[in-house]
């Protein structure tokens, strides 16, 4: 398992750290998506041989919570 961390700044509520683990809670190869409210970053578990990092940010993106650089 890896671990990324990406910053998602248009996420500021409860309800966006729930959105976050929601979308990504049947995404395979993905172990946990949790939001820091304080930083404002999405860290993601995740098997790298299931998934790539180019599908998590796109799943965060279609979530509504585009990362930024």
């Amino acid at each position: 398992m890896e671990t990324i961390a990406l910053r998602t700044p248009s996420a500021s509520c409860g309800g966006c750290k729930a959105n976050i683990a929601e979308a990504f809670e049947h995404v395979d190869g993905v172990e946990s998506a949790v939001l820091n409210l304080d930083t404002k970053q999405t860290t993601v578990t995740y098997d790298p041989t299931v998934i790539a990092v180019d599908a998590i940010t796109e799943t965060l993106t279609e979530a509504g919570y585009a990362p930024s650089a």
